[in-house]
């Protein structure tokens, strides 16, 4: 192909009076078939990518699907979890260490009472 550069004055006169000659030229340079070599490589790849992403969309939409499901039953689990803990610490607020000791002690020194009670011989009536 010839470059501008080569052309003599009459040549490039032609040129300016035949437009689509110049574009002609242009069309058939190594750089702008380089370009459009490239370009339709380009073409070729992304097309190639979105059948792939459309390949794996089905998959892709039922994990999805499942990861939703996934979460609400996270979700579900933690609200029960809460609820647990509300309930456990109520219990735990309601009942003190010392408390426990105290009612420990109480039921201990029944027990001992009711213990030395019944250790005791029955009571003889005497009757005249």
């Amino acid at each position: 192909m010839e470059k501008l550069q080569d052309l003599g004055q009459s040549e490039l006169q032609e040129l300016l009076e035949h437009p689509e000659r110049v574009e002609s030229m242009a069309l058939e340079s190594d750089e702008i078939q380089n370009i459009q070599l490239e370009r339709e490589m380009a073409l070729a790849s992304n097309r190639s990518l979105a059948e792939q992403n459309l390949d794996i969309k089905p998959r892709l939409e039922s994990l999805k699907e499942a990861l939703v499901a996934r979460y609400s039953q996270l979700e579900a689990i933690r609200e029960t979890y809460r609820q647990h803990c509300s309930q456990r610490e109520g219990m735990v607020g309601q009942v003190s260490p010392e408390a426990f000791f105290s009612r420990l002690q109480t039921e201990s020194e029944k027990t001992e009472s009711e213990s030395e009670v019944s250790d005791q011989p029955p009571h003889q009536h005497i009757s005249n």
